[in-house]
């Protein structure tokens, strides 16, 4: 896998994806952030260390831009900045390129390119860094940063994002890829996408 502009595109088409609730709903964020947070982390750190349990190589992707503002609308310091301030090491990266989000590719004045570097995950430290400010970041918990991430493994083809401190997915480009986690990890799967992960995982299963 070649990290650069168009490396996500094939993760954004692919179905073979794992939709997981992580704050859930009995901790809600403006009373119970602490219960919420330290839900989602666990939940995060927990499904991480089964599916990369035998990657040989791991990848933070990082994407941030040059103006995003807070929730209160407020200018906020560069991603990349407070990632290294919350600890994660950005002084090295394997790769750097400038690329709009396949999210946004399609969005009317919104099609701005973003800054993307990938970086050697190798240490647990570093990937959980990455974890929590993915979930931090629109909570009253610090420290947080305005990136999204992800976490690849490029020879497995497999891919970890949390969204928010509500869920993550976990996506592969095939179902083999993910589907032990999706008996593992049944629980905490989210209750809306299941009939869609059903027809995935159990009808292509065998």
């Amino acid at each position: 896998m070649k990290f650069g502009p168009g490396w996500l595109d094939p993760f954004e088409r692919s179905p073979s994806s794992l939709r997981f609730e992580l704050g859930g709903e009995l901790f809600p964020n403006q009373t119970q952030p602490v219960a919420r947070f330290s839900q989602a982390y666990d939940r995060a750190r927990a499904v991480a260390d089964h599916v990369f349990a035998s990657s040989s190589r791991l990848v933070g992707v990082v994407l941030w831009f040059d103006d995003d503002a807070g929730l209160a609308g407020q200018p906020r310091p560069p991603g990349l900045v407070s990632l290294r301030a919350a600890g994660f090491e950005t002084g090295a990266p394997i790769a750097t390129w400038d690329e709009v989000p396949p999210w946004l590719r399609d969005v009317e004045d919104e099609d701005v390119a973003g800054h993307w570097a990938a970086y050697d995950l190798s240490r647990r430290d570093q990937r959980d860094v990455l974890l929590w400010c993915a979930i931090s970041d629109e909570m009253s918990i610090g420290p947080d940063a305005a990136v999204t991430s992800y976490i690849v493994d490029p020879d497995a083809n497999l891919a970890l994002h949390v969204y928010d401190d509500r869920g993550m997915d976990l996506i592969g480009l095939t179902p083999d890829t993910v589907r032990d986690a999706y008996g593992r990890f049944d629980g905490w799967l989210l209750d809306y996408d299941r009939p869609r992960m059903r027809r995935i995982f159990e009808t292509s299963a065998g």
